[in-house]
């Protein structure tokens, strides 16, 4: 009796213990139904935390642009088209005016400084303090006026003088005709005579009203850039800025 005894009382163990699990597994299952696990992030919350790889900032370079010339020469007119892409016809420069164009060249960007001088003769004296540091000089004449090939000429010469005894005081001097859609008075021999004296300046025919030559002379301004400085034709350029 008792060896029946012990093994009744193991086999009702065995057979609690197995109930008793079975309940729990589904009391679990039920509690789990009722408050289910949180889903994983998607894709995009784990992939927020990691930063793009950053770009090379690209460096920024100055260059001081003047224009010099005779009054009514059409100096204004042509800043403003350059730098606004637009066509002024009331633009009047007291003294002097300053604009400026952002001009990408290689791989950098070059800060275009457009410093439009009065042409008039009682604003001769102010001139001098824009001409120092200066890469460009536009001269510019009218193409409808003959007269103002002598005055283009003259004010190239005051600047020379006032920039001291530096043969090539600017690094680069441009001769620039305005307004092109007038009709043209000036005779080619007048013209080459300036360019001449320009020492053999390359020379663009412009028209602010119409746009004529002012993507050519900005072109230009891009591919002389890059010959003078070779630095900008690499992501590796310093990005200083230069005077």
């Amino acid at each position: 009796m008792k060896i029946l005894a012990s093994c009744f009382g193991e086999v009702l163990f065995w057979w609690t213990l197995g109930v008793g699990t079975t309940l729990l597994h589904t009391f679990w299952k039920h509690k789990n139904n009722d408050h289910p696990a949180r889903p994983p992030p998607p894709p995009a919350a784990l992939s927020s935390s990691i930063e793009p790889p950053r770009r090379k900032k690209q460096p920024n370079y100055n260059a001081k642009i003047i224009l010099i010339g005779g009054a009514d020469a059409g100096k204004s007119s042509l800043q403003v088209s350059m730098t606004r892409n637009r066509f002024s016809a009331d633009e009047c420069t007291i003294g002097a005016a300053f604009t400026v164009k952002k001009l990408t060249v290689g791989f950098s960007t070059v800060n275009l400084q457009f410093w439009d001088t009065a042409g008039r003769e009682r604003f001769r004296t102010l001139p001098p303090m824009y001409y120092r540091r200066s890469h460009v000089a536009f001269v510019c004449f009218d193409l409808s006026n003959s007269a103002s090939v002598e005055q283009a000429r003259i004010w190239y010469e005051d600047m020379t003088r006032c920039l001291g005894p530096d043969p090539d005081p600017i690094p680069f001097v441009v001769c620039v005709g305005c307004k092109a859609d007038l009709e043209r008075t000036v005779p080619p021999e007048s013209i080459a005579r300036l360019r001449e004296a320009l020492k053999g300046a390359p020379f663009f025919v412009t028209s602010a009203r119409t746009g004529e030559g002012i993507s050519e002379l900005t072109a230009y301004l891009g591919a002389r850039f890059l010959e003078a400085n070779p630095e900008l034709h690499s992501l590796d350029a310093t990005g200083d800025e230069q005077e």
